[in-house]
């Protein structure tokens, strides 16, 4: 696939996913008021979205767009706030799945559901050296009571674009009353087995008494080639009002990276959370994670403070910004000839130790807002959409 196509399908998917939000969030106006709410912890500007539903007719006033924006730039896109509703990024590990409703079918006609169950990933990534369990488990909804499935068969695939890959077929393990009739799929992989994974099974629930087959399917990470690894070694620094804790690596394979951290106070009290974007050469070296002062005056929080989940990926994705800057010649010219051939990322195991700053107070801290040229130019543009409504 060419770089234009990959744009193209990027364009195309991100169409749907914007179709799917706008009607998710537009009908809905409690869905709307969550999604501003946990705006403020977020990387991505949101008032870009909330703009376009403002321009779909949702219920939402660019006043309150720009209202919203405001509150979100006081801090700097790579340093946000972290408050314990912020569970995907507390819980970065996994992506928590609902209990599907198991409806039978019989001379044609749908039968209510007996029983519900969920195809769950203990990860959302398997890495180097690990082994993934992902857990089938069934219930009965009134009372929570397990109960047991019997695996008619398992599929699972490698994927990249529309090309998939076979894989060593995985591990069954059958439920038992002891573990509360989970089903654990264990899967090792190889070192090719690199990519979005699909896992498709099929299974019968011998209390429904039914002898309907069912099919659930997951989707899950494989990242078996550890690009970088986090030493453990730390500094950090006040600098402009601000927490700087540097991270140190060893890179084993350069390129580009994105570490990410989440910083608490005492009592395990959620503080902030950070990211920085780099390029890293060979070897070790320290990577800075910025936590922005005004974010421990508004979290009321002095030190010392606890680095925990830090992580990271090396990006891989053939689309590198950085190549869309040069003359549109050569641009046109990149988008010709440049192919998709491997998935875009690797992951760096977590570093599952933790560390303690030294005691800052408050006023150690600037209360200060972010400022920048974007910045001012967003509120600017949001303020004009505002008087002309």
């Amino acid at each position: 696939m060419n770089k234009r196509n990959i744009i193209i399908g990027l364009a195309v998917i991100a169409g749907i996913l914007g179709i799917i939000i706008f009607f998710l969030l537009s009908r809905d106006p409690e869905n709307i008021r969550q999604y501003r709410q946990q705006a403020e912890g977020r990387f991505d500007d949101p008032s870009q979205k909330l703009a376009e539903l403002a321009q779909g007719g949702a219920p939402v006033p660019y006043a309150e767009v720009l209202n919203d924006y405001t509150i979100w730039a006081k801090f700097p896109p790579n340093s946000r706030p972290l408050k314990p509703e912020y569970l995907d990024v507390i819980e970065y590990k996994q992506i928590a799945l609902p209990y599907q409703a198991m409806v039978t079918v019989k001379d044609g006609q749908l039968k209510a559901a007996q029983f519900e169950c969920k195809l769950q990933p203990v990860k959302h990534t398997v890495l180097e050296g690990e082994t993934l369990d992902i857990q089938l488990e069934c219930r009965n909804p009134e009372n929570g009571q397990g109960t047991a499935a019997k695996l008619e068969s398992v599929r699972l695939e490698r994927y990249i674009d529309d090309k998939t890959f076979g894989v060593p077929e995985p591990q069954v393990k059958p439920g038992t009353a002891e573990n509360g009739f989970k089903t654990i799929i264990a899967f090792k992989p190889r070192r090719e087995d690199w990519g979005d994974m699909q896992l498709s099974i099929k299974f019968g629930i011998p209390a429904e008494n039914s002898g309907f087959v069912h099919d659930m399917k997951v989707h899950f990470f494989s990242s078996p080639v550890t690009p970088a690894t986090f030493t453990g070694n730390f500094r950090e620094r006040i600098e402009s009002g601000s927490l700087i804790i540097s991270a140190e690596l060893d890179v084993r394979m350069p390129g580009r990276y994105t570490i990410e951290g989440n910083l608490f106070a005492a009592e395990d009290k959620p503080v902030a959370h950070a990211k920085s974007d780099a390029r890293l050469t060979g070897g070790k070296q320290m990577v800075d994670l910025l936590f922005f002062g005004k974010i421990f005056h508004e979290r009321r929080a002095s030190g010392p403070y606890i680095l925990k989940g830090l992580r990271g990926i090396q990006e891989t994705s053939a689309l590198d910004p950085e190549l869309l800057n040069g003359p549109q010649e050569q641009v046109n010219k990149l988008l010709e000839t440049l192919r998709t051939t491997e998935p875009d990322h690797r992951t760096i195991p977590e570093y599952d130790k933790e560390f303690t700053t030294q005691p800052y107070k408050l006023a150690d801290f600037s209360d200060a807002e972010y400022d920048s040229d974007l910045k001012r130019e967003r509120i600017k543009e949001l303020k004009q959409l505002a008087e002309s409504e």
